[in-house]
């Protein structure tokens, strides 16, 4: 397959049948979880992953979350929230471009 992609893989219906069409599309796709702490979740993911077979990812960022964009909006300043969450995109974008490069 040439066509890869990275979905965001929740556990949820949505994501599921994202991924499913994406498949019947002939993408290859890797599930990312960006783990925030919520088990259940996590489990579920990991669940529809393998339902589907495809490759999950789960990245635990609950400290990055937490240091990057949730303690900055305690911040007065609306700039370093705007700073918070570019930190938190290309941290998404890094684990992203990993997955791809296999």
């Amino acid at each position: 397959m040439e066509n890869k992609v990275v979905l965001g893989l929740s556990g949820g219906v949505d994501s599921a049948v994202a991924a499913r069409l994406l498949q019947l599309q002939g993408f290859e796709v890797f599930g990312l979880y960006l783990d925030i702490g919520n088990h259940e979740a996590r489990e579920d993911a990991k669940k529809v992953a393998d339902m589907l077979r495809i490759p999950l990812c789960i990245s635990d960022i609950s400290d990055e979350l937490e240091q990057k964009v949730c303690k900055p909006f305690t911040e007065p300043s609306k700039t370093i929230c705007g700073w918070a969450i570019m930190a938190a995109i290309k941290t998404m974008l890094q684990i992203v471009q990993k997955l791809l490069v296999r």
